[in-house]
């Protein structure tokens, strides 16, 4: 899932549409962009995107530690050139 806390600012130019609306309804502000983002997650859940999502990541995980696997054993084999070469010098 997430791997840190970020907070992203609400564009200016939407705040005065989402305070003149929490007014209306007498809810806070935070309360109704909770709302209206919780509605969206379920749309794209819905949609099955966050399925799609968790595939992507999990296959981008895979490949980073089949990369750090080949990166470790070509320093291991470098490493075993190296001390090689210094042999024979």
């Amino acid at each position: 899932m997430c791997k840190g806390i970020y907070s992203p600012k609400i564009r200016e130019n939407l705040i005065p549409y989402l305070y003149r609306l929490s007014r209306h309804l007498g809810v806070p502000m935070t309360k109704l962009a909770s709302q209206f983002i919780e509605q969206a997650i379920s749309h794209f859940k819905e949609t099955g995107i966050f399925s799609e999502i968790e595939a992507e990541e999990k296959t981008l995980d895979e490949l980073t530690a089949h990369f750090r696997k080949l990166l470790s054993y070509r320093k291991k084999k470098t490493a075993g050139v190296i001390e090689l070469l210094r042999k024979i010098a």
